[in-house]
């Protein structure tokens, strides 16, 4: 009975996790982690699909989650402005292999390797850069009943509903342009905040407080021009007032607004113009 027990509580906590099964980086078809195990180019993540706990997020272990400090073997080529488009692969949805969670933040980040990437450990003054992000987008409605079990509080749709009721689990971001050439984990991360009320998960799921989930894939990036945007180191990324908040209170439709955490994503170009800026004003001094 013990051993029962302890199986159902470990098919309870898997369930609603993913990982990312396959990615492409422009028209290029790669494999991505088989379970948890890495794959020739992507990082792999913890035995249970799980997330980086919010004890763990001004950790190392928040840039590519428990299992991601071990480096893959191989790094996949990618030109400077490629389109990377990546599949969570979970257990929900009208197939059954969708993304398990629907409340949340997806967020897209570049993290330097200084480096080769099969050599590069994480650890607390590795620094990266946000690609981009969305949240809560409240112009939109909530994805309908019945496709996706959603509790029936909830205003606006949030990235992860679109990331599987509109996206059949596929997100695609972009490498900078003007991204100085080199090696960087792209670093593609999914929020869930569905228990994120407190620490003890407000009766929902424990633990509570938001559930990181990172994944990384391991890139050499040729044909930019240099630039190396605004770095931020990942273990201050989080604040406490990002690890803790209830997304449905006050009622009946919750929050109507979400602060994604860390900065704002870096925009192509936008190093060029702040350099013809500082030089207009250098001038404009005299």
């Amino acid at each position: 009975m013990i051993r029962t027990a302890a199986l159902l509580t470990l098919a309870s906590y898997v369930l609603g996790h993913g990982y990312i099964s396959e990615y492409y980086v422009a028209d290029r078809h790669h494999d991505g982690s088989n379970y948890s195990t890495a794959g020739p180019a992507i990082r792999g993540v913890p035995g249970d699909l799980g997330y980086v706990k919010y004890w763990n997020l001004n950790t190392p272990n928040v840039v590519c989650n428990e299992n991601g400090n071990q480096p893959a073997e191989q790094v996949v080529e990618a030109n400077a402005g490629d389109i990377v488009k990546m599949r969570w692969k979970g257990d929900r949805g009208p197939t059954g292999d969708y993304w398990g969670h629907y409340e949340g933040p997806v967020i897209s980040w570049l993290v330097p390797c200084n480096g080769d990437c099969t050599q590069f450990t994480p650890d607390e003054n590795t620094m990266m850069f946000k690609l981009d992000e969305a949240g809560l987008d409240t112009s939109k409605d909530r994805s309908p009943q019945g496709f996706w079990p959603t509790r029936p509080s909830g205003q606006g749709q949030w990235a992860q509903d679109k990331l599987s009721t509109e996206q059949q689990s596929w997100w695609s971001t972009t490498i900078p342009y003007d991204l100085q050439d080199g090696q960087y984990l792209l670093r593609h991360e999914i929020i869930n905040l569905s228990s994120a009320q407190t620490p003890d998960g407000g009766g929902h799921t424990w633990p509570g407080g938001i559930q990181s989930y990172p994944q990384c894939i391991q890139l050499n990036v040729k044909n930019g021009q240099g630039v190396v945007p605004p770095l931020v180191k990942a273990t201050e990324v989080y604040t406490q007032d990002d690890m803790f908040l209830d997304i449905y209170n006050p009622g009946p439709d919750g929050i109507a607004s979400y602060k994604i955490p860390g900065p704002k994503p870096y925009v192509p170009g936008s190093a060029g113009n702040q350099k013809r800026m500082r030089r207009h004003a250098r001038r404009n001094s005299h």
